[in-house]
């Protein structure tokens, strides 16, 4: 299983790092344990994999409205553990 890409958003303090592949939750659990170990900056970590549509890649600050649409797609998905 490789690491396609990882995102930091900033402005949220969120990482997403998505796979290339299927992951169950207790292997997206010890990648996001391993991920705080590693980075130990911050509070949120999501994983995602093929099951998800194709990330956009999001750039300079996001706009109140943006951060707020990331926040309800992170809820609606179960992501926001």
């Amino acid at each position: 299983m490789k690491i396609l890409k990882s995102y930091y958003i900033e402005s949220i303090n969120l990482w997403i790092i998505h796979f290339n592949g299927i992951l169950d939750q207790q292997q997206k659990d010890a990648i996001i344990n391993m991920w705080h170990k590693q980075i130990g900056a911050t509070d949120k970590v999501v994983v995602l994999d093929k099951t998800i549509a194709p990330l956009e890649v999001i750039s300079g600050k996001l706009t109140w409205m943006q951060r707020r649409l990331l926040k309800r797609l992170i809820r609606r998905h179960g992501l926001n553990k």
